[in-house]
């Protein structure tokens, strides 16, 4: 069954509600797809909290994240 899944953490914040759902949806026979699944964390945030989104897209670093990620889940 091994249904593909991407399921990113965007926000270091999320730990424990990140790793409880990566184990409840693993149970359903899903394989998380960990090169579509990058983790935040405080060293590596995913996106600038303090900007907007449409700001989040216009940083070089976040961008080129975040087109990286799309190619890999598309």
């Amino acid at each position: 069954m091994d249904k593909p899944l991407a399921f990113p953490n965007l926000s270091f914040r999320a730990d424990a509600a990140y790793s409880q759902m990566t184990e409840i949806l693993q149970i359903p026979s899903c394989k998380i797809m960990t090169d579509c699944s990058p983790k935040a964390t405080l060293e590596n945030p995913l996106f600038n909290s303090n900007v907007s989104e449409y700001e989040n897209i216009t940083i070089p670093e976040f961008f080129n994240f975040f087109q990286h990620l799309w190619e890999n889940i598309v």
